[in-house]
């Protein structure tokens, strides 16, 4: 029998950046560009809010650039 318990956490959710509370889905998203992607997190536990960006697979660096330049303007 095992002593400690294994707690499976699924792959789409993100800890709190505060407090490490499991966070299920973002406050909001907002699509930038073509390749990236941008999500406001709120923890319900203790209130802390956190940026968190998403480049989609598939681009390279400068694709990554031009996203970044895209969002800037």
């Amino acid at each position: 029998m095992l002593e400690s318990e294994t707690v499976a956490r699924p792959s789409f959710t993100t800890p709190c950046a505060a407090c490490g509370d499991v966070l299920i889905a973002p406050e909001w998203s907002e699509h930038v560009s073509e390749c990236y992607i941008r999500h406001l997190w709120s923890c319900e536990a203790c209130g802390h809010e956190f940026e968190m960006a998403v480049y989609l697979p598939g681009h390279n660096a400068a694709d990554r650039d031009m996203c970044d330049l895209a969002q800037e303007s």
